[in-house]
């Protein structure tokens, strides 16, 4: 099946952070999935909690919306049996967690104090899981997010 773009999130963690709000969060997706036919995208959404969706890529479903080496494993199984030109991660890192990557500045004249520094950019490379920055360099994925606000529970942002 050829796919265009894919929607990645953990529905769970949605359902969890808008509680009987999540619907107009789903209808935002739905809309969007809808939009981009329109543009002539074939777009779906891949749950990255789902079992089943992750059975269809030969992945394994994500249980802890924090699990960062899971949703890294979780978006590499998409990417490869879809092969879509856009993926866009939906929701703030407490839904899709960011991955928390050394900081290459630490011990430099240049150093900042953070230990980290978060960021999608493992999701756009079909490098292994690494902490490590450096083995991230040349991205094979186009990754988006569209995010929301941390801990936040009003979808108006988000939808």
């Amino acid at each position: 099946m050829a796919v265009d773009k894919v929607i990645a999130t953990n529905v769970t963690a949605l359902k969890g952070k808008y509680g009987d709000k999540y619907p107009r969060v789903r209808a935002a997706i739905d809309a969007l999935i809808k939009a981009d036919v329109a543009r002539g995208l074939k777009t779906m959404l891949v749950a990255l909690d789902s079992a089943s969706d992750m059975k269809r890529v030969k992945g394994k479903a994500v249980s802890k919306a924090s699990d960062e080496r899971g949703a890294k494993a979780a978006i590499d199984a998409i990417y490869k049996r879809y092969r879509p030109d856009y993926l866009l991660l939906l929701g703030a890192p407490d839904v899709v967690p960011h991955i928390q990557l050394t900081n290459p500045m630490t011990g430099t004249p240049d150093d900042d104090d953070d230990p980290s520094v978060p960021s999608d950019v493992p999701y756009a490379s079909d490098a292994a899981w690494s902490r490590r920055p450096q083995n991230f360099v040349g991205p094979t994925r186009v990754v988006g997010r569209v995010p929301h606000l941390p801990g936040a529970n009003n979808p108006a942002y988000l939808a």
